[in-house]
């Protein structure tokens, strides 16, 4: 531990939340406006977090609707797309190529 920091300190601790906050403000904003999408999902497919961006290139009309959705059961086009998502583990597939519909079923 940093001998120059006390985290016992109220005013060290509300600094630390602060900047916290402000980089969660900005990663979050760098994410929602990017030209393109971006999501997490669990290993099961069910999405976590989308921006904007994927949901408009999906057809839908926000993230929110998107964070209803399963990957695998919703958005692939092709269900057996989903298997590295299905692995077991700490780890899984950081990218699968898949084709993806839309929310009206369109490719």
């Amino acid at each position: 531990m940093n001998p120059q920091f006390d985290l016992a300190e109220p005013a060290i601790l509300d600094a630390l939340r602060d900047a916290l906050v402000r980089s969660e403000a900005r990663y979050g904003a760098l994410i929602d406006r990017a030209g393109y999408g971006v999501y997490r999902s669990s290993a099961e497919g069910q999405l976590v977090d989308a921006n904007s961006a994927l949901a408009t290139m999906l057809g839908y009309r926000d993230s929110s609707d998107l964070l209803r959705l399963n990957l695998i059961r919703d958005i692939y086009a092709d269900p057996d797309t989903g298997a590295p998502h299905r692995q077991t583990g700490a780890s899984f597939a950081d990218w699968v190529d898949a084709r993806w519909k839309r929310r009206d079923g369109s490719p």
